[in-house]
């Protein structure tokens, strides 16, 4: 039987494995065997995105963790949010440690198999991520 083509979705909004978005994709994981299954299945830079419902610091980088998506093809970014899925909770703690941890907080590493807590690098905020990744910003990026 033909497969039905995936349409894809609009840039910057989450995608599901039915929609991935057209550049990069922005997954919204809601269990650890989803992340465990999306880290598996991407093939080139991956970023976990650890944010907190409500977070207004998390609010703040949303926009930018969004454009970075759009501008960077191959990158996938997992969003990993306790508050609105609670079975993270482990997920998070097992990355989320010492005196910094906090909401937001992004790891990245070059393939998804390499995300493991401890090896994964941290990165500050979405500009240091978008440098890591060697990602400039489109000229019509906001």
């Amino acid at each position: 039987m033909p497969r039905t083509p995936r349409k894809p979705a609009p840039v910057g909004l989450l995608a599901t494995p039915e929609t991935p978005v057209v550049a990069g994709r922005l997954l919204d994981a809601s269990t650890p065997e989803e992340v465990t299954k999306m880290l598996s299945e991407a093939t080139g830079p991956v970023v976990l995105d650890f944010v907190e419902e409500g977070c207004g610091f998390c609010e703040e980088e949303k926009p930018e963790v969004e454009a970075l998506v759009k501008d960077c093809a191959g990158v996938t970014v997992i969003r990993v949010d306790p508050v609105k899925h609670p079975g993270l909770d482990g997920l998070t703690d097992q990355y989320l440690t010492g005196p910094d941890a906090g909401f937001p907080t992004l790891f990245v590493a070059n393939r998804g198999s390499e995300m493991k807590p401890g090896t994964a690098a941290q990165v500050d905020d979405a500009a240091a991520l978008r440098k890591r990744l060697k990602c400039p910003r489109t000229p019509s990026g906001t």
